[in-house]
């Protein structure tokens, strides 16, 4: 299936392929009809081969000249008149080509019009003008379907770029503001000369390099992304000292789950903006994330007040992701108060 399939799609990336595939089911519709309702094949085979000349001049006139030089470009009388003309030219010559070259050939006893009552219109060539427009108006169709198909496609590629490029540019966010936040409490750990610089050091090192070089990826493990989170928790547990109250449930298997990366770092980080002059205050944070096959729930309660601007910012970053990654598969609630701040997601995976 795999093969076929690619076996029409090089045939649709080559044009003379195409034009090529598509006169000859032109060529063949009419014989197979004639063999459908028992008629000789050969004979509609010859005839058909006849009707042919002035059909594909009349396909390639309409398709390459009259449609994008005329009428595309707001032409119109000329363009009415190109159709016309070339209709009542093309018309005629098919009527000369039955008169004068097909009758002779299978029905010699046949009365043959002149060139004068064809060209003359004395002979009505309705039946004519109807069997040379039908190819024109089919190829003419078949492009036009082809062509609003590529510039969906090439729209539905160009916002795809548009949605990666902002993806990146919100991720890519997460990366300066957590790496402040935590050379801050590194330069307060040197001040003091404390031990536990190197350690945090060594969980700086690892985070970042997760973010820089695990996390290119549109879906990672979640066991991953989990150790990213108790990594960043074992840090922020460093910093604040015993003036927090962590606690962290993930959940005990993660079914070879994957979602996308740094999202719930960027959820979880949130809930640490808090306000500058409460620094000092002890507070609690709890954070339970659960795991289904089909789901995946974080909840997160925490009693620090957070920052407005920082809060802000943040909430509508992280909404946008959410619309990128987990279009209409996402359901965020926050409740806040000065406090106490709650916030639930649920992400169907």
């Amino acid at each position: 299936m795999k093969e076929s399939t690619t076996i029409i799609d090089q045939l649709l990336q080559q044009r003379i392929l195409r034009h090529l595939a598509f006169w000859v089911m032109v060529t063949l519709a009419y014989p197979l009809l004639s063999l459908a309702i028992n008629q000789p094949v050969l004979p509609a085979l010859v005839s058909k081969l006849f009707y042919l000349p002035p059909q594909i001049i009349a396909a390639y006139l309409l398709v390459y000249y009259q449609l994008p030089q005329l009428l595309y470009r707001k032409k119109y009388l000329r363009f009415v008149g190109s159709v016309l003309l070339s209709t009542y030219i093309l018309a005629a010559l098919s009527h000369v080509l039955e008169d004068h070259a097909l009758i002779p050939l299978f029905a010699p006893t046949e009365e043959q019009c002149s060139l004068y009552e064809i060209f003359s219109l004395y002979e009505p060539n309705a039946i004519y003008v109807i069997w040379l427009c039908l190819i024109p108006i089919t190829m003419a169709s078949m492009k036009l379907i082809k062509e609003r198909f590529e510039r969906k496609q090439a729209f539905a590629i160009l916002q795809q770029e548009k949605a990666q490029a902002e993806l990146n540019l919100l991720k890519a966010q997460v990366h300066p503001r957590f790496l402040s936040n935590t050379l801050k409490t590194l330069y307060n750990l040197s001040l003091q000369q404390s031990d536990e610089a190197p350690e945090v050091i060594e969980k700086l090192s690892e985070i970042l390099d997760y973010m820089l070089y695990q996390s290119q990826a549109d879906r990672v493990a979640l066991s991953k992304e989990i150790e990213l989170v108790q990594t960043f928790l074992e840090l922020e547990t460093l910093k604040h000292g015993e003036r927090m109250q962590l606690s962290f449930h993930p959940p005990t298997s993660t079914h070879r789950m994957k979602v996308a990366p740094l999202l719930l770092l960027s959820m979880i980080e949130d809930a640490f903006v808090y306000e500058q002059e409460r620094e000092q205050g002890p507070f609690y944070i709890q954070i339970d994330l659960q795991a289904t096959d089909k789901q995946l729930k974080l909840a997160i309660s925490s009693t620090q007040s957070r920052g407005q601007s920082k809060r802000d910012t943040n909430e509508v970053d992280i909404q946008r992701q959410l619309h990128l990654l987990y279009p209409q598969k996402h359901q965020l609630k926050r409740t806040e108060s000065a406090e106490h701040y709650q916030a639930q997601l649920t992400l169907d995976l």
